[in-house]
């Protein structure tokens, strides 16, 4: 018997990106791997979702959106969380990448991207930072 809501038990990934159809289209590819997904289309926006619905185990964070942009928004994040971010952003100069994976990111993906290795990519931070069960069976050699 489930108590509680399916919001209680799931996974609950923020996905923050200006692009409507990018931010629709990662949200369909979440949910149809039974995550909960709140959106958000700015900085500031996805701060307020936060407020509202609380930490959600991972965020997928645009870097360029109109006022706040990504590393602001990671910046303010981290200020009162480790919250795991994912960039996934058209942003593919090395200098770019690899400051958002030394200063923010647990992993950066460069659109156009493709959905089952962005769930792949999502599994893996949630399975390294304890979230999701390492499917190795050491018993099974």
């Amino acid at each position: 018997m489930l108590i509680g809501n399916a919001e209680d038990t799931a996974f609950k990934i923020l996905v923050v990106d200006d692009n409507i159809s990018i931010l629709r289209a990662v949200q369909t590819a979440l949910q149809r791997e039974a995550y909960v997904v709140h959106t958000a289309v700015s900085g500031e926006e996805a701060l307020s979702v936060i407020s509202r619905t609380g930490l959600p185990h991972l965020a997928i964070i645009d870097l360029n959106m109109p006022g706040m942009d990504g590393f602001e928004l990671c910046e303010a994040i981290h200020e009162f969380s480790d919250l795991p971010i994912i960039m996934l952003t058209a942003i593919d100069d090395e200098e770019t990448v690899v400051f958002g994976l030394d200063r923010y990111a647990e992993d950066y993906i460069v659109k156009p991207f493709r959905a089952a290795e962005l769930m792949a990519r999502v599994r893996r931070v949630l399975r390294r930072m304890g979230i999701l069960p390492t499917p190795w069976n050491p018993s099974s050699k």
